[in-house]
């Protein structure tokens, strides 16, 4: 139901502009096809601010007291990044991607305080399922909601449909000898005149007063109008160059 609706940024304005997903963290982090390249800084600032509530069963006789809770430990716990995106790692390990933001819902976010063999925690899915069921039957004092919390404020922080892209260039002209391959630059023999190096932010966005934009809600058949991907258009918002 989630993929069903998006709620735009209204205040304090309206920062939103329809479909724009700009600030927003990829879930499909790897680059393909440099999968040595570990690009997740985004997603583990993402995870990074929240926090996880468990109550112990031992607190059951006086969690709810009137003065307040006499609980020894902090029931709000970080959560392990690391352990948690072995389960990204190993959906990517077997080509697997993101479809939905909606997806984070499907993994476990593991609480600092889940103390189990890190062999538990391998990524695997079978494994976490077992490592987390007993984590959550030690903490089963901890309501659906506060269990749902870390979730309902991480999704909108999340898309798998980036708008928003920075390319790094670097141009060369280039001075071919006549006695090389005209289709192949050969060090010593070839040489580079000229060179620009920079970066370009590319964005890919909808305009809403575009008169070509079918109306899906009173399309008789909306599978038979062009869907929104043949209208999106991109601009360039940035330029920057690098060096001299």
């Amino acid at each position: 139901l989630l993929d069903l609706f998006w709620m735009p940024v209204v205040e304090p304005y309206a920062i939103s502009e329809p479909f724009s997903t700009a600030g927003k963290i990829n879930l499909n982090y790897q680059i393909l096809p440099f999968t040595h390249i570990q690009r997740s800084t985004g997603i583990r600032a993402v995870l990074k601010s929240e926090q996880i509530t468990a109550l112990p069963n031992a607190a059951a006789a006086d969690y709810k007291l009137s003065q307040g809770t006499r609980l020894e430990q902090d029931i709000r716990h970080p959560i392990r990044i690391e352990e948690t995106l072995k389960q990204f790692r190993a959906r990517f390990a077997e080509g697997g991607i993101f479809k939905s933001a909606s997806e984070i819902c499907d993994l476990h976010l593991i609480p600092q305080d889940a103390n189990y063999p890190t062999s538990q925690l391998s990524g695997e899915p079978d494994a976490v399922d077992r490592a987390m069921r007993l984590y959550w039957r030690a903490n089963a004092l901890t309501g659906d909601n506060s269990r749902e919390r870390p979730y309902a404020n991480i999704y909108p922080r999340l898309t798998t449909k980036s708008n928003v892209f920075q390319v790094h260039f670097r141009a060369q002209a280039i001075s071919k000898s006549a006695l090389t391959d005209p289709e192949t630059f050969e060090p010593g023999r070839d040489s580079v005149t000229a060179e620009h190096r920079g970066s370009t932010i590319v964005e890919r966005y909808l305009d809403p007063n575009d008169p070509g934009l079918p109306d899906y809600r009173t399309a008789p058949d909306p599978f038979s109008v062009d869907n929104l991907d043949r209208f999106y258009r991109f601009r360039i918002l940035s330029t920057r160059r690098i060096g001299r």
